[in-house]
C-alpha cells in the first residue's frame, strides 16, 4: 500500500513539472520597464535677447541757479531703440524670473528757458545727448497655456547707467550718473518647440527723478529732470535648456 502512495506522489509531482514547463514556454516573459531618466541639469533654464523701438515722454527739466529756480519751457526726448540679452529660470509652470543686460542707444533731448535777464528776458535753446545702460531684475506670470500662446504680465527693477553730454546756451558739460529704474511688461509668447519660444510684448519704463547736469560752479547751480518715462514696443526669443515640461 504505501509503494503505491509512493508512486503516485511521484506521479503528480512529475505532472506539475510538465505542466510547469508548459506553462513556461507558452507565456510571454514581461520585461520590466525602464525606470524614467532623472531631468536635465539645465532644465528650466533659459537665454533671452529682445529688440525694442522706445518712445520717450517729454519730461520735466529744472535749472536750479543758486538764485532760484527757473523751468525749462518745455524737454522734448527724442524716440530711440534698445536691446538686451539675459537669461533665466521657469519655477513650476506659471512663473518665470531672469536678469537682462540692456542698452538703449542715443536719444536727444531738445528744450530751452525763458527768465529773467537784467532788465528783460533771456531766452536759451538747449540739448543734450544720453545714453543708458541698465542692468533689470523680471518676474512674470504665465496667464495659461493656449495652443502653444501663453499671454503675461511682469514687473523689473534694477539699475541704470546715464551718460550725458550737455550742450546748449548755459554751457557745454559732461555728466554720468546711477539711478533706480522700474518696469512694467505684458505680452504673448509663442513657443515654436519644446525650446525656442518668440515674444512679443510692451514695457513701461521710468528713471526717477536725477541729474543731467551736476552742481556745477560755472552754472551756479544743476539741472535735473524729473522722470525719464518710454513706451517700448518689444519682439524677441527665449532659448530653453532641456525639456522643462517633460
Amino acid at each position: 500500500m504505501l509503494e503505491y502512495a509512493k508512486t503516485g506522489l511521484v506521479g503528480i509531482v512529475a505532472g506539475l513539472a510538465l505542466t510547469c514547463s508548459a506553462l513556461g514556454q507558452s507565456l510571454p516573459v514581461i520585461e520590466p520597464e525602464p525606470l524614467p531618466e532623472p531631468p536635465e541639469a539645465l532644465g528650466g533654464w533659459y537665454l533671452r535677447g529682445d529688440i525694442a523701438y522706445t518712445v520717450n515722454e517729454d519730461t520735466n527739466v529744472v535749472y536750479n541757479e543758486d538764485a532760484g529756480r527757473l523751468n525749462f519751457g518745455y524737454a522734448d526726448v527724442g524716440n530711440t531703440a534698445r536691446v538686451d540679452v539675459g537669461i533665466g529660470h521657469r519655477f513650476g509652470d506659471w512663473f518665470r524670473g531672469d536678469m537682462t543686460l540692456e542698452y538703449a542707444a542715443k536719444a536727444n533731448l531738445r528744450g530751452g528757458t525763458v527768465g529773467p535777464c537784467g532788465p528783460g528776458t533771456c531766452a536759451t535753446v538747449e540739448r543734450a545727448d544720453l545714453q543708458m545702460f541698465s542692468l533689470m531684475a523680471n518676474g512674470y506670470a504665465d496667464l495659461g497655456f493656449y495652443d502653444g500662446f501663453s499671454p503675461y504680465v511682469g514687473v523689473g527693477a534694477g539699475l541704470s547707467y546715464l551718460n550725458w553730454d550737455y550742450n546748449g546756451g548755459l554751457g557745454n558739460f559732461s555728466n554720468e550718473d546711477v539711478r533706480f529704474t522700474y518696469a512694467l511688461m505684458a505680452g504673448l509668447s509663442y513657443d515654436v518647440d519644446a525650446n525656442w519660444t518668440i515674444d512679443a510684448g510692451y514695457r513701461f519704463l521710468n528713471v526717477p527723478e536725477g541729474n543731467i547736469v551736476d552742481d556745477n560752479a560755472a552754472l551756479n547751480g544743476d539741472i535735473r529732470y524729473e522722470n525719464l518715462m518710454s513706451h517700448e514696443v518689444r519682439i524677441g526669443f527665449r532659448y530653453t535648456f532641456g525639456d522643462f515640461f517633460e
